[in-house]
């Protein structure tokens, strides 16, 4: 009874390490691959009165994108920093 039991302990473990290890991998794999969006925040100096609320972004890298403006950092007399903030979507 009691070596029943250890052998369905460690079968019980091995296959949570395989699911674990699995789920990794699978994690890994999507941080590496190309995706059709992601989410991107930028920062933009702007003065208080002429900072849009929403601006037409392209990363360069193949992506574009409306970011909406969050808040203002670093607010001098010349200006703030904007945060702008929102999806990037792969233009094929």
């Amino acid at each position: 009874m009691f070596k029943k039991s250890i052998i369905a302990f460690a079968l019980v473990v091995v296959s949570a390490f395989s699911v674990s290890v699995a789920f990794a991998n699978e994690a890994q794999l999507s941080n590496t691959t190309a995706s059709d969006k992601y989410w991107a925040s930028i920062t933009k100096k702007y003065t208080a009165f002429e900072a849009p609320d929403e601006i037409s972004y392209d990363d360069g890298r193949g992506y574009i994108g409306k970011l909406k403006r969050g808040v203002g950092t670093n607010c001098l007399p010349e200006g703030c920093d904007w945060t702008y903030s929102g999806w990037m979507y792969y233009q094929y």
